[in-house]
């Protein structure tokens, strides 16, 4: 079953991190089953508040979505994310 990485961010609080994040996160994701479906800045809000930016990235199951953030190849850029953006990062099992 898929799975789906979803980071709402709502602020840029330091852009050199946030920029930096952006540059080393995605070698993170060669060798993976992960693809990435949307990112957006200029996202259509309908109900609650309007974040900054919007990532959704795919993964064929969950586990495999887990181990990429757990991964050690992530968790070495994942302080310029938090170091540079708030936001929510959530992981949620598909429906297929």
């Amino acid at each position: 079953m898929s799975a789906y990485l979803i980071f709402i961010r709502d602020e840029v609080i330091d852009a050199g991190s946030h920029d930096e994040y952006l540059r080393q996160a995605p070698p993170t994701f060669a060798g993976t089953n992960g693809r990435l479906v949307a990112f957006d800045e200029n996202v259509a809000v309908k109900e609650g508040a309007t974040p900054d930016g919007v990532v959704i990235v795919e993964w064929p199951t969950y586990e495999e979505a887990l181990a990429h953030y757990e991964s050690e190849a992530y968790q070495r850029v994942l302080h310029l994310r938090t170091g540079g953006a708030k936001g929510r990062l959530l992981i949620v099992h598909g429906v297929e």
